[in-house]
């Protein structure tokens, strides 16, 4: 189907998979999704999650002690198989959910998506980095983990802790700060379901939009909401401020994925000034552009942002295996004022006008 045409196409199934004790709460949490699946070591935490099918990672209730990298290869296998076969995710989405910096992201979470990738489903795996005060040897570990798992799953979306200063007061209890941070992963993952299950679509189709991200690498999340006369520009902006895409992140991309989500009173001059947004951000990158209709919308729009292909930074800051397209100056990571309102590349760059 041609750009620009509209068609009433079957929307992708996600299912969501939370692993480990951070992955299970926050995908109890997530409800876009219509199938979730909870995966853990400890049989105690999981049997506080009722409603939910689980799976205990140590195989039986009690066996929740050590085990070593191999039992835990093959539990994780194990976990995998009973979770296909009670599900069928073939030609969906099957997402993962999960903290990295640990042994169950460094070994459970590459056996898990890979076994799922043998299924002919999309594996996108959505890790969260742990936090500043936890130590380098748990950045180690995570950076690790995040390198395995970009050889087995087809997406491997990393949330940074950055968001953490952006969100919080520097006054706020360690364990606010936290939660904000929890609201906010979740908010993104249910957006970020919510677009890749949208059946109708105009532009980029739902499966147009899995096979996009089929060995896609790594990649980076920005969700935004906006309402009003500049709803367009508020969702692109809430996006990018606040949000987990980096300047890093953006300036290292090989390709960009916008869907947007409104009623059916979403103009084309707004779609033109979306675009022409993410262009300001990305660059010379590709963008891919997909709409979803919902009437229950009303004013509202919805922008789910990724960049995928994000490239690693050499030992002398050069991009590896392409230049870097999006100018220097540009700066997702500061914004004007204490408030972060207004992001640096919008400030610097006169924002299309919706008329």
């Amino acid at each position: 189907m041609g750009t620009g045409e509209y068609s009433s196409a079957v929307g992708n199934t996600v299912l969501l998979i939370g692993v480990g004790a951070v992955g299970c709460e926050l995908a109890a949490r997530c409800t876009a999704a219509p199938l979730r699946r909870l995966l853990s070591f400890d049989a105690d935490a999981l049997a506080s999650y009722p409603g939910i099918e689980t799976v205990c990672l140590a195989g039986e209730p009690e066996n929740t002690g050590d085990m070593d990298t191999d039992a835990m290869e093959e539990s994780a296998v194990d976990a995998a198989l009973r979770i296909v076969e009670s599900t069928r995710p073939s030609n969906g989405v099957a997402m993962i959910l999960c903290a990295v910096g640990g042994q169950t992201g460094s070994i459970v979470i590459p056996a898990l998506a890979n076994e799922l990738k043998a299924t002919q489903c999309t594996v996108v795996v959505v890790a969260l980095e742990p936090l500043s005060f936890e130590g380098p040897n748990r950045a180690e570990l995570a950076s690790r983990a995040v390198a395995s798992l970009e050889n087995v799953a087809d997406l491997v979306l990393v949330l940074p802790n950055r968001p953490l200063a952006e969100l919080c007061e520097p006054g706020w209890p360690v364990a606010k700060a936290i939660a904000s941070l929890k609201d906010r992963t979740v908010e993104a993952v249910d957006q970020l379901t919510r677009a890749l299950s949208c059946a109708s679509c105009v532009g980029l189709q739902p499966s147009d939009l899995r096979h996009s991200l089929s060995e896609a690498g790594r990649g980076a999340l920005g969700i935004g909401v906006g309402a009003g006369d500049s709803r367009v520009e508020q969702a692109i902006r809430d996006a990018c401020a606040h949000s987990f895409l980096t300047q890093e992140s953006c300036k290292q991309a090989s390709a960009a994925i916008l869907h947007l989500l409104g009623s059916s009173d979403l103009s084309l001059r707004e779609v033109h000034a979306a675009t022409e947004l993410i262009g300001q951000i990305v660059g010379r990158v590709p963008i891919q552009v997909g709409l979803s209709m919902d009437r229950s919308m009303g004013e509202e729009i919805r922008a789910t942002l990724l960049v995928t292909g994000v490239r690693h930074l050499s030992a002398d800051g050069a991009t590896e295996g392409r230049s870097a397209t999006v100018p220097q100056s540009q700066d997702l990571a500061f914004f004007d004022g204490v408030n972060l309102d207004i992001p640096a590349f919008l400030r610097r760059k006169p924002a299309p006008q919706i008329h």
